[in-house]
């Protein structure tokens, strides 16, 4: 009989020395301090026209396609921050495709059309591949001005390829830094 007194007995004890019974227990105040710049970024993206642009590719020649010899365009995007108030040290680009989608997932840097076996490779002018997969891209600027122009090159993707009107998009998103 005793044992069970005590057995109450340290339960009981226990008890008031758990660590769920401190939670009345008042904490000290803490201080979170916060500090915010707004600012207002106005940067003319080319010359004030924006991002809605249309690349010409002229007429396109089947035989000139078919070989791979058809010439890519250069898409000039000037994004310049001289008369900005607050000129961002870097511009993070994202290029994502249109409705039309991308091949491999857009890493390779190519868009779909909707034409049958016609293709658009886009490319910086370093040569390499625009990811078209939202990765971000850091550009720095160079007087007040961002340079993240790239190239657009039609290409046939089969043997045969589809003739019309060929129609693509891509989404570019820029995010000051």
């Amino acid at each position: 009989m005793n044992n069970n007194i005590y057995g109450y007995l340290i339960i009981a004890l226990l008890g008031l020395y758990s660590p769920f019974s401190a939670a009345d227990e008042a904490l000290p105040d803490t201080t979170l301090s916060i500090s915010l710049d707004v600012v207002n970024i106005t940067c003319d993206v080319n010359n004030g026209e924006g991002f809605n642009k249309t690349v010409d590719f002229k007429v396109i020649n089947e035989s000139t396609l078919l070989a791979g010899k058809q010439p890519a365009v250069k898409t000039q995007f000037i994004v310049d921050c001289q008369k900005s108030g607050v000129i961002p040290k870097n511009i993070d680009v994202t290029f994502k495709p249109g409705s039309q989608g991308a091949l491999n997932n857009g890493t390779g840097g190519e868009l779909k059309t909707n034409l049958f076996g016609v293709g658009i490779q886009l490319t910086w002018p370093d040569g390499t591949q625009v990811d078209l997969s939202g990765k971000n891209k850091q550009f720095t600027a160079n007087n007040n001005q961002f340079d993240i122009s790239f190239f657009a090159k039609p290409y046939a993707q089969a043997q045969s390829v589809e003739k019309g009107s060929m129609k693509s998009s891509v989404i570019i998103n820029l995010l000051y830094k």
